[in-house]
């Protein structure tokens, strides 16, 4: 679909984030990982521990290793949420000797106190920031394993009927249609580096949370690991069913030119039934996004590509856009993108970009 830049954008709207995963694993052991864990990332655990066991804290603590796992209960044998790379910014509410609980998702999890230190970020407050209480819903594009199976690409459009096993998986491969799309495609990968699009995109979506909450916005991440299987319609609706305001898909595609890099702002269309009445909302959005980004990395702005065939931005209810960082199949943009510093100007920039948004708003 993004035939003049030459983008490869296979499943474009599919959404991951996680650092947990070695680039290398194999995909055998992928998918032995992937089977055991929960459905549905966003939706929070119950607290298993009692509040008296746990003193309260509001501040933030980073991973001091890699391979930290998150917990869904204080407990060693307790199932793994999320397994963390070093240096890894989560929101403190709990401490104890022992275990600290995080709050990732709007859930509690909890990490072994000695492998979190304290960060020198501070908590939002509404004293400390004078934008509060907007939610911003952000979706960092791919996972691990793509998914063939097939979803409607717009509301109320026709699928395929596709066959499945037991365990829910397509046995049948199916060619999508004019009104149906894959549910998650490949990642990219850099041409230098091998990182998949899925770290990327993940590793920038944990700098976006901690910029924009330190702005007094609540952030949701549409997942927050590699190993999840979750669908673009299914990421696009959990933004509404979360009360989300603005909706954020973060992406770092390919381009059959190895020369093209820098930003790419997409949107849906004006003629786009589902969405038309959001056009403005959504271009001014991706405009403010892109000028800011552009301003505080110094990467190249490719201005605004309008598109029908994302699914993801078709079932939002709310303003939407996604936001390519930069190219993986671009030598530059792969190194700019695996360096945590530059992660830190896009997270500031994107931040920028939402204040501009509503500034303007108002």
């Amino acid at each position: 679909i993004l035939a003049v830049l030459g983008i490869v954008c296979s499943g474009c709207g599919r959404i991951s984030i996680g650092t947990g995963i070695d680039s290398e694993t194999s995909e055998e052991e992928t998918t032995e990982e992937i089977a055991g864990l929960p459905e549905g990332v966003w939706s929070p655990y119950e607290e298993n521990e009692t509040q008296s066991s746990f003193a309260e804290e509001h501040d933030y603590v980073a991973t001091i290793q890699d391979n930290t796992v998150v917990r869904v209960s204080p407990e060693e044998s307790a199932e793994s949420y999320a397994v963390l790379n070093a240096g890894v910014t989560l929101k403190r509410t709990g401490y104890s000797t022992e275990w600290t609980r995080v709050k990732m998702n709007s859930g509690s999890y909890y990490v072994k106190s000695s492998e979190v230190q304290l960060t020198e970020v501070e908590w939002a407050s509404e004293s400390g920031s004078s934008w509060v209480s907007h939610v911003i819903y952000i979706d960092p594009a791919k996972q691990i394993a793509p998914d063939s199976s097939l979803e409607a690409l717009y509301p109320d459009a026709d699928v395929p009927e596709q066959t499945y096993d037991e365990n829910g998986n397509v046995i049948s491969s199916v060619e999508r249609t004019a009104t149906s799309k894959e549910k998650m495609g490949d990642s990219s990968q850099g041409v230098d580096s091998g990182t998949y699009e899925y770290e990327i995109t993940m590793n920038a979506a944990y700098q976006i949370e901690e910029e924009l909450t330190n702005r007094g916005y609540t952030v949701i991440l549409s997942r927050s690991a590699n190993n999840v299987n979750i669908s673009n319609q299914t990421r696009a609706l959990a933004a509404a069913e979360k009360g989300a305001e603005l909706y954020i898909r973060i992406s770092a595609g390919s381009s059959s030119n190895y020369l093209q890099q820098g930003l790419l702002g997409m949107i849906t269309t004006a003629a786009n039934d589902a969405t038309k009445d959001l056009y403005q909302q959504n271009y001014t959005l991706c405009s403010s996004l892109l000028t800011k980004m552009s301003e505080t990395t110094g990467a190249v702005n490719n201005g605004i590509y309008q598109t029908d065939d994302l699914t993801s931005l078709n079932f939002c209810s709310m303003p939407a856009v996604s936001i390519n960082l930069g190219f993986l199949s671009n030598e530059e943009d792969d190194a700019s993108l695996n360096d945590p510093e530059y992660l830190k100007s896009l997270a500031k920039g994107l931040a920028d970009g939402v204040d501009l948004y509503y500034e303007e708003a108002e």
